[in-house]
């Protein structure tokens, strides 16, 4: 902040007189009350920014778990589906192999018969 004191001094030994200076200085201190900011306005202007901030993330977290929720719930279905769909391929697997097995032991037996 502005020091009037000082400011007044220093008018009045540039040759102003000393109602004039302090009468400058009251004014100048007074227009610039409102404009210039303290450290304690920055405080808590950064106080109230850093709160602001913390509970944006807050929030973003929370969604992003939630996100993360889904999406495991989503892999774990697609996991089980996959698992049912295996089990499938698999029992169609051992009735093609049983099938071809039967159908080998069938040829050889036809072969074996044929022979003379």
């Amino acid at each position: 902040m502005i020091d009037k004191l000082e400011m007044s001094k220093d008018l009045v030994r540039s040759g102003m007189d000393r109602e004039q200076a302090e009468g400058i200085a009251n004014a100048f201190e007074k227009a610039i009350r409102g404009v210039l900011a303290t450290k304690a306005d920055l405080e808590v202007a950064c106080t109230r920014l850093e709160s602001g901030i913390r509970q944006d993330m807050a929030k973003m977290e929370a969604g992003i778990r939630q996100d993360m929720a889904k999406m495991e719930a989503g892999i774990r279905q697609d996991m089980a589906k996959m698992g049912q769909d295996m089990a499938k391929v698999q029992a169609s697997l051992i009735r093609w192999m049983f099938a071809m097995w039967i159908t080998g032991i069938g040829v050889l037996i036809a072969i074996l018969e044929l022979k003379p």
